[in-house]
């Protein structure tokens, strides 16, 4: 079997250059991570967990809360107007009637239109938000990165098993947390 041979031979010889070329560091590492090595977060702990993901989801649970109550208010409105045109009804000729009842009934939809606009705002504005977040978290990150002397950091969810020495959320988080604080959305203030 001599290609098993030059398979082990060959498996020595870049076992040897990969040995021979990882940079030597004084620098502290974690035990278990070194060069090569990857590293994992979990992109929705970092989100949830820091005081900026946790200031955009309040800001927009906020808008979320103010939108229902909007909704409540014009809903009673149009109940109270739906009311009103049905005592009307005895009293109205038949197209008389259709009229008012097609002029609600456009108004209707208008405003859930409009109201579903406004909830679909409120979502673009958290997806924007998610991006601006993990866009200002890179250099953080990348530190990290840096001093694991790792050559990735993964999202752990496309991880199927790892052992728990190459998670660096909860460090990330802190990190982040110590940077950049609440962050800032649209050149808002922290």
């Amino acid at each position: 079997m001599p290609w098993r041979r030059t398979l082990a031979v060959a498996a020595t010889v870049l076992t040897l250059i990969a040995t021979s070329a990882t940079p030597q560091t004084t620098e502290r590492t974690v035990p278990g991570i070194g060069p090569g090595n990857f590293l994992v977060v979990d992109q929705e702990k970092l989100f949830t967990n820091s005081r900026f993901g946790q200031r955009i989801l309040a800001d927009v649970e906020a808008a979320t809360s103010e939108l229902v109550a909007e909704n409540t208010q014009i809903e009673n409105a149009l109940i109270a107007e739906e009311t009103a045109l049905t005592e009307q009804r005895p009293g109205l000729a038949a197209d008389q009637f259709r009229q008012l009842a097609d002029a609600f009934d456009e108004k209707v939809q208008i405003v859930r239109a409009e109201q579903s606009q406004k909830s679909d705002d409120i979502g673009g504005r958290l997806n924007q938000a998610r991006r601006e977040f993990f866009q200002a978290i890179v250099p953080v990150l990348a530190e990290i990165l840096r001093e694991k002397l790792a050559v990735a950091i993964l999202d752990k969810r496309t991880v199927l098993i790892s052992v728990n020495l190459i998670d660096v959320t909860d460090l990330a988080v802190a990190r982040i947390d110590a940077r950049l604080g609440e962050g800032n959305i649209q050149g808002g203030e922290n």
